[in-house]
C-alpha cells in the first residue's frame, strides 16, 4: 500500500484532454471526440459570436470556445483544467521545495565560510591577548595563516620583538 501511494505521488498526471463538436448549419452532428475525458457535451449547437471571433468562457473547471466555422459550421471546444491546475500545484510546491533548499544551503554555506574567514583573524586576536608586560616572547604563528594575512603577522610580531627589546632594556 505503502508503494502504491509513492508511485501515485511521483506519477506525471496526464494533460487535459480537449474535447470537441462540430454541427452543421442544420443543427444535426458532424463530427465530435470520442469523449474520453468525461466531459458531458451539448447535443444541440450552442450560439457563435459573428465576425470570426471565438467566444471563450472560463469556467471553474474548464474552458469553452465556440466559434462559427467555415460553411456556417459551429465548433465548440472544451478542455478540463483539473489535471493543468494539478500540475500547476505541484510545480509551485516543487519551486518551493527548491527554494527552501536553496536558501538552507546559501544559510549554512554562508556560515561556513564566514567561520572560515574569520578563523585567522581569532587566532591573530587570541595570540595578541596573551601577550603581557609579564609575558612577551609570545608570536603569531604566520604558518597558520592565509596568505593574505601573513604580512600582518609578520608586522605584528615584529612589534612585538621590539617591545620585548624595549622591556627587556628598561627592567
Amino acid at each position: 500500500e505503502r508503494e502504491e501511494q509513492r508511485r501515485r505521488m511521483f506519477e506525471r498526471r496526464p494533460l487535459d484532454q480537449t474535447e470537441f463538436v462540430v454541427w452543421r448549419p442544420d443543427g444535426t452532428l458532424l463530427q465530435a471526440s470520442d469523449g474520453q475525458s468525461g466531459i458531458q457535451l451539448p447535443e444541440t449547437p450552442p450560439t457563435a459570436a459573428e465576425g470570426g471571433q471565438p467566444r471563450v468562457e472560463l469556467e471553474s473547471d474548464r474552458v469553452t470556445a465556440v466559434l462559427r466555422g467555415p460553411l456556417a459550421t459551429t465548433l465548440l471546444a472544451v478542455r478540463p483544467l483539473q489535471n493543468d491546475l494539478a500540475n500547476l500545484h505541484r510545480f509551485g510546491f516543487q519551486i518551493l521545495g527548491l527554494g527552501i533548499t536553496t536558501l538552507v544551503v546559501g544559510l549554512v554555506g554562508g556560515w561556513w565560510m564566514s567561520g572560515r574567514i574569520v578563523r585567522p583573524i581569532t587566532l591573530i586576536s587570541e595570540t595578541a591577548a596573551t601577550i603581557s608586560a609579564t609575558r612577551l616572547d609570545a608570536r603569531i604563528e604566520t604558518s597558520r595563516l592565509e596568505r593574505e594575512l601573513v604580512p600582518l603577522g609578520d608586522v605584528l610580531n615584529e612589534t612585538f620583538e621590539r617591545l620585548e627589546k624595549s622591556f627587556g632594556q628598561l627592567t
